[in-house]
């Protein structure tokens, strides 16, 4: 017998546009970059595509039932340390009484060397993932992501950091399937935060600051050995393959 398991969101967009599955770990840019996608051209934003988008590209047997669909994936990556100080902000909702997809201690260097669990909040009974420390998690994503055979998957990735500084990078997806232009000129960042469950256009709480992350103000959250601790714990291979470097 199947599992039917059911989310009770909505589509992004209304259907008949051309899909593009966008995935990342969480807290990467992945709604920032649907939302200035489907801004700035004629598609839709699929984070459903491949499963949750968040846990990356999962192995199917060839008796599970199940196909990989033939939707192009567009992923994001995050600095590593600028991946950990938003998840720390982001498990710090939780003390608000918002239900959140992550669970980890509350004290950022303890947050930085302890394992954390990740699920879907928004699928009632999701599934869990456990990582030893959120850097493993971030290893476990971006190599998941970065390492699809071309042979079988359309993909690309974008750093996070490359779409803040420069969003016309983001006109590469037009080597993944034909697409159309909504907008003329220049890709624009959106003026305003996301707010959960809404666009960067439906309204957010402020502007959208891309200092902070051109600043790299994330830094100060680390003292020397929280760095140290980094560098035994990220993948060099995959920091070489995005262009980051440790401090």
């Amino acid at each position: 017998m199947k599992l039917r398991l059911r989310w009770p969101r909505q589509e992004r967009r209304t259907t008949g546009l051309p899909k593009i599955a966008v995935m990342g770990a969480l807290r990467s840019g992945t709604n920032l970059v649907a939302d200035m996608l489907e801004q700035h051209w004629r598609l839709s934003a699929d984070f459903h595509a491949y499963g949750w988008k968040h846990a990356g590209v999962p192995i199917l047997g060839p008796s599970s039932g199940f196909e990989y669909p033939a939707t192009p994936i567009v992923w994001i990556c995050k600095n590593p340390l600028a991946q950990v100080v938003s998840l720390h902000r982001y498990r710090m909702l939780s003390e608000t009484g918002r239900g959140i997809s992550l669970e980890g201690a509350t004290d950022f260097p303890e947050f930085l060397r302890s394992p954390i669990t990740i699920r879907d909040s928004q699928l009632p009974g999701s599934p869990r993932l456990r990582f030893s420390n959120p850097m493993q998690y971030w290893n476990f994503i971006t190599w998941n992501l970065e390492t699809l055979d071309p042979s079988h998957f359309n993909a690309i990735g974008f750093n996070y950091e490359d779409i803040v500084s420069d969003p016309d990078g983001l006109t590469a997806v037009e080597g993944l399937l034909p697409l159309d232009r909504r907008t003329t000129g220049s890709v624009k960042l959106p003026e305003k935060k996301m707010r959960r469950g809404k666009t960067h256009t439906e309204g957010g709480d402020g502007k959208f600051d891309a200092g902070t992350v051109t600043s790299q103000s994330h830094l100060t959250s680390y003292t020397s050995d929280d760095l140290a601790f980094v560098a035994t714990q990220v993948d060099p291979w995959l920091m070489q393959r995005r262009r980051y470097t440790l401090p």
